[in-house]
């Protein structure tokens, strides 16, 4: 049996590693697919990225083991980027739910505004089915931005 190697290894190594790798792997890949070794360039190149994400991915799993720092420029910078990406997506989804909401008000004045000899025909019927589809999708777009807001 072979005796094993002990390896120090720190944060700032595996943030680093973590950093160079996301950075290389996809000129790695671009060469791959330019060398086109044997007719297999592209083949090598989704192998090579693929072996390359597993091995980000378990420095991110030993990466989580430490405890969280502020001083991690990387992953950070990902982290932020990310959050800036949903914080518009929340942002979007609010623009959109205030649009849904003046459509239902604008049709909802409508149907009240509909002459009393319609107030009970398939034209309101149709009015009214389309408010509560508003209402309806303004609740799912709530409760999609609560639940973005979690993440």
């Amino acid at each position: 049996m072979t005796e094993g190697r002990r390896v120090t290894l720190t944060q700032e190594m595996l943030e680093d590693s973590i950093c160079n790798l996301s950075s290389y792997k996809e000129i790695m890949q671009e060469r791959f697919r330019k060398m086109n070794y044997e007719g297999k360039g592209e083949l090598d190149a989704m192998e090579f990225g693929r072996d390359i994400g597993i091995a980000i991915d378990s420095m991110k799993i030993l990466l989580s083991s430490f405890p969280v720092s502020r001083d991690t420029p990387g992953i950070d910078r990902e982290y932020s980027e990310r959050r800036k990406r949903l914080k518009e997506a929340i942002e979007l989804i609010e623009r959109a739910t205030a649009v849904v909401e003046e459509i239902k008000d604008e049709e909802q004045e409508a149907l009240e505004n509909l002459p009393e000899n319609l107030q009970e025909s398939e034209r309101a019927d149709n009015m009214q089915e389309c408010i509560d589809l508003l209402e309806e999708i303004q609740g799912d777009l709530e409760d999609k931005i609560v639940e973005l807001e979690e993440v």
